[in-house]
């Protein structure tokens, strides 16, 4: 393998490196039960679920009960004006109040009262909201910058 700058050169590959670390991170930060509707095969990814999950407040087990959970909008019809389904990674989907794309990754604010039912209910919300209101981090974004500089602006 030759490297040349952040440019790795193999026998049939060439990749950049930076693009490589990135899709890696962000593949970590996802919380396990998205990252198979988020994450197509790729072969960046192909050694990622060796790696050590990350053990963050958004990783949430099936079992937790939390204000705030990370979901993927299903395709699922819908009636209209009636909102979407998400896979929060428990037992039924939840309902949300806007309609949004398949396969979209959405912060999700749980309705605490609406626990019967074929579904839950919830309301979608900026993925800011859960450090804003309760103080919780909740995760990192991945951005890649032209220069060191860049990355600070």
């Amino acid at each position: 393998v030759k490297v040349k700058g952040s440019v790795f050169e193999g026998v049939t590959k060439r990749t950049n490196g930076n693009v490589v670390l990135a899709r890696i991170l962000q593949y970590l930060e996802t919380p396990q039960y998205l990252r198979k509707a988020l994450f197509p095969h790729h072969p960046d990814l192909k050694f990622a679920g060796l790696l050590n999950p990350l053990d963050c407040p958004h990783h949430m087990r099936a079992t937790e009960q939390y204000p705030f959970r990370e979901g993927v909008i299903v395709k699922r019809p819908t009636k209209k004006g009636k909102g979407s389904f998400v896979d929060c990674g428990i037992d039924k989907e939840v309902q949300i109040d806007k309609e949004l794309p398949a396969g979209m990754r959405v912060t999700v604010r749980m309705d605490q009262e609406c626990t019967g039912g074929k579904y839950y209910k919830g309301v979608a919300v900026s993925p800011d909201t859960p450090r804003k209101e309760l103080g919780t981090y909740w995760g990192y974004k991945v951005r890649l910058a032209d220069s060191f500089s860049a990355a600070f602006t």
